[in-house]
């Protein structure tokens, strides 16, 4: 039996849309939260300390980009991820990303998808934050039977005794073993998504 957890954290303004725009997986120290960009220095300092994490490695993703009515901003099909090792040589070698299912990778691997546990904020074994300025992605919460696909695909997962809702506009989403997807938004609109990996914790 695994379990996919998720709660909010509070809201967020994220910077005002300037252009379609990708920042992906870029490294955060979370003893010292900084990024480089003054335009999104505030926002990644802000979000390490909802976590209540205070060292190791995390990863910071966005992606900005004009979605248009009926078209789903980014991956569509039930997946997690925000799951990661630091040994790169199954991996992409330039991004800790998923590229094999979890029992094909060697250790230290992928997280167990044994039950996640929260203690206060923080999450055991990594886990990811997730906020947009516009609602495009819904997510599933409770308990399943199976293992994750590759790619943390969950396609093939029954989660019909699941609870289903939308992610909500500006709310932070901190979860681990979180299952979710891209949806079609319902009117053209200029999103920002923005993800922190959390840093692994063995």
């Amino acid at each position: 039996m695994q379990t996919s957890l998720v709660k909010t954290v509070g809201n967020i303004d994220l910077p005002k849309y300037e252009g379609d725009n990708i920042i992906y997986m870029e490294e955060i120290d979370f003893a010292n939260p900084q990024y480089k960009d003054d335009r999104w220095n505030q926002i990644v300092v802000d979000l390490v300390s909802r976590t209540g994490v205070t060292e190791g490695k995390g990863y910071f993703t966005v992606d900005e980009k004009r979605v248009h009515e009926g078209e789903a901003h980014r991956r569509g099909g039930r997946h997690i991820d925000g799951n990661y090792t630091d040994v790169k040589a199954w991996a992409n070698p330039e991004t800790p990303t998923w590229t094999k299912p979890p029992s094909e990778t060697p250790e230290p691997k992928w997280v167990s998808p044994s039950p996640s546990r929260w203690s206060m904020n923080t999450l055991e074994n990594g886990g990811i934050l997730l906020v947009s300025n516009a609602v495009g992605s819904q997510a599933w919460e409770g308990s399943f039977e199976g293992e994750y696909g590759e790619g943390g695909s969950c396609e093939h997962i029954n989660v019909s005794g699941m609870d289903r809702f939308k992610l909500k506009e500006n709310v932070v989403y901190l979860g681990n073993h979180f299952i979710h997807e891209s949806i079609p938004v319902e009117k053209t609109v200029d999103r920002t998504l923005v993800r922190l990996t959390l840093p692994y914790v063995a």
